[in-house]
C-alpha cells in the first residue's frame, strides 16, 4: 500500500504542477496583453489629452469616473451594494 501512496502523491504532484504553471502562464500572458493595450491607448496621440478624476458619490459613498454615468445604488435601493 505504501509503493501505491507514493505512485499517487507523485502523480498528484506532477498534475498540479501543471495546473499551477499553467495558471501563472495565462496570468502572466494577460498581464502582458493588459499592459500593452494601455499602451496603445496612452500613445494613441491627442486624442486621449484628457485627466480622468475619480469622484466620490455622497450617497453611496462609490467612485465613478467624472465623466462615467452614475445610477447611485441609493437611488435603486441597495444600501449595502
Amino acid at each position: 500500500m505504501n509503493y501505491l501512496d507514493e505512485v499517487i502523491t507523485d502523480e498528484l504532484n506532477k498534475f498540479f504542477g501543471i495546473v499551477k504553471n499553467r495558471f501563472q502562464r495565462e496570468f502572466e500572458n494577460g498581464i502582458r496583453n493588459v499592459s500593452s493595450e494601455l499602451q496603445t491607448y496612452i500613445t494613441q496621440g491627442n486624442k486621449h489629452n484628457e485627466i480622468f478624476e475619480f469622484i466620490q458619490c455622497e450617497k453611496c459613498t462609490r467612485y465613478h469616473f467624472e465623466n462615467e454615468k452614475h445610477v447611485c445604488n441609493m437611488l435603486r435601493g441597495k444600501r449595502n451594494a
